[in-house]
């Protein structure tokens, strides 16, 4: 998470702002200044429901200790709003189903030095502690297709004290957890994630890739629960003894049929490589590649907007080792496209966007910056 400076010209409420801000770059996204009194947050997911209703979450260091944040964008200016007390800790990720009906996950720290689950859900009014599975230690992400039907990916305490530690994937049916997968590491090796989603009347895709010290780098991996799982992708990269190299960094999707995944090659570590974008239309996957790039390059997140429009997120450094954003859109006419990002001054790092239901172009990217968060917007 990462830093921003720009010129606007912006009227600053104490807790918002009337929503001003540069012209579009050729992305086509604009920075928004954030609400004045938290400025310094760093975000690390956004989710909508419509036009109005746009959360966004992170966490915000006060006085020296971090602590849970979340904002609300409703339709004209970002607010901050009030949690219940909760202490030092921070939010991971964000489902919206509706304008009252939003769940949020993360972490708090216990008394005993160590990291509990933290789970919270608005009502329309209000943030609530909601229980969260046992045996969690924090909660990294969440995709659901309602209420009764949501998965969370989250750390696992392990019995042993001489463990490396495990994840675990959970699912809530509307009365209870249980445990769909856990996954084991190795100490030096073990699973890295990308942003799932659990797709519209489809499985949920988990994206990410297997970190192995040897080679310095990941095995590109997509897992997949429920029906109908597509196979697994072939992944175009560099390939070695045990497989190529690369990361998957996200997965967003309209139906079974229709699923976007996103992600990078390398060689040997170096960072050098290309971005990969796949499509599974129900019968095969199709790969869409840019061409190699001298620095890394990282997507993190990726939104559907249409069956014609997918916009992926993420990060880039370039030759004087500056973090920058990283935006490229795939079209029907056009393929994949990079298309640059707005970035202020100091390093920028996008880790999540949202299309925005109900519109026909609005989509929502936030990440941080040197300064504090940062807030894109196309519409």
């Amino acid at each position: 998470m990462i830093g921003r400076v720009a010129l606007f010209t912006l009227v600053l409420a104490v807790f918002g702002f009337s929503h001003q801000a540069l012209a579009a770059t050729p992305s086509g996204f604009t920075i928004v200044e954030p609400p004045v009194s938290a400025a310094e947050a760093q975000l690390a997911a956004v989710d909508a429901a419509s036009h109005s209703a746009v959360w966004a979450v992170g966490s915000r260091t006060v006085n020296g200790q971090t602590h849970p944040f979340v904002e609300r964008y409703g339709g004209s200016s970002w607010n901050t709003v009030a949690l219940p007390s909760i202490g030092v800790g921070g939010l991971t990720d964000v489902e919206v189903f509706s304008p009252s009906n939003v769940w949020t996950t993360g972490w708090i720290n216990s008394t005993t030095d160590t990291t509990k689950p933290l789970l919270l859900h608005w009502d329309g009014t209000k943030w609530s502690r909601v229980a969260a599975p046992a045996m969690s230690r924090g909660l990294w992400q969440i995709s659901g297709r309602s209420s009764t039907s949501l998965y969370l990916l989250g750390g696992l305490y392990q019995s042993d004290p001489g463990s490396c530690g495990a994840d675990r994937l959970w699912y809530w049916n509307g009365a209870s957890w249980s445990g769909k997968a856990t996954y084991y590491g190795e100490c030096e090796d073990g699973p890295e994630y990308g942003s799932m989603k659990a797709i519209p009347s489809g499985p949920l895709l988990l994206p990410g890739g297997y970190f192995n010290h040897e080679y310095g780098d990941e095995f590109p991996y997509l897992d997949c629960y429920g029906t109908p799982c597509p196979p697994q992708p072939t992944w175009p990269s560099l390939l070695i003894d045990d497989g190529p190299l690369g990361f998957i960094g996200g997965a967003d999707g309209r139906g079974p049929a229709d699923m976007w995944i996103g992600g990078r090659t390398d060689d040997w570590g170096y960072g050098q490589g290309d971005l990969v974008v796949q499509h599974w239309n129900g019968s095969y996957w199709k790969t869409f590649q840019t061409a190699e790039y001298q620095t890394a390059h990282h997507i993190t997140a990726v939104a559907e907007k249409s069956s014609s429009v997918v916009w992926f997120a993420g990060y880039r450094v370039n030759d004087a080792h500056q973090t920058r954003t990283l935006i490229l859109r795939y079209t029907n006419s056009g393929g994949l496209v990079d298309l640059g990002g707005p970035n202020a001054t100091g390093d920028n790092y996008l880790s999540a966007i949202a299309s925005v239901p109900g519109t026909t172009s609005e989509i929502w990217a936030v990440g941080s910056s040197s300064a504090g968060q940062l807030l894109l917007h196309h519409y």
